[in-house]
C-alpha cells in the first residue's frame, strides 16, 4: 500500500472544496410565497391589483425593506399591513413604501 503524502496543494484545493460545500448551504433557500389556491379570489384579486410579485427587479424595493412589511421565520414568507396573504420577503408591489 502506498503512503500519501499531504501537500499545501492538496490541502488547499481540499479546504476550497469544503469552502465552497459551506457557502452553498448557505445560500438562500428557494421558496414562494404565491400559493392561489389558498387565498380566497377577493385577496387574489387585490394582490393582482397592486401587482405584487415574489421577486422583486428594483432590490431596493424589497418587501423586505418596505413599511409595512411583517416578518416570518426566517427563510419564510411574512406578511403585510396591506396585502393579504403571505409575502415573499424579496417581493415587491406597487405599494410599496421604502422604511424610515
Amino acid at each position: 500500500m502506498k503512503k500519501r503524502a499531504f501537500t499545501r496543494r492538496g490541502l488547499l484545493s481540499g479546504g476550497g472544496l469544503l469552502a465552497a460545500a459551506t457557502l452553498a448551504s448557505c445560500k438562500q433557500r428557494e421558496f414562494s410565497c404565491w400559493d392561489a389556491g389558498s387565498l380566497p379570489a377577493a385577496d387574489l384579486q387585490a394582490r393582482r391589483a397592486v401587482e405584487y410579485l415574489d421577486r422583486a427587479a428594483d432590490a431596493s424595493r424589497r418587501c423586505d425593506a418596505c413599511q409595512h412589511w411583517q416578518p416570518g421565520a426566517r427563510d419564510a414568507c411574512g406578511g403585510c399591513a396591506v396585502v393579504r396573504g403571505p409575502i415573499h420577503p424579496l417581493g415587491t408591489c406597487r405599494v410599496f413604501t421604502k422604511r424610515a
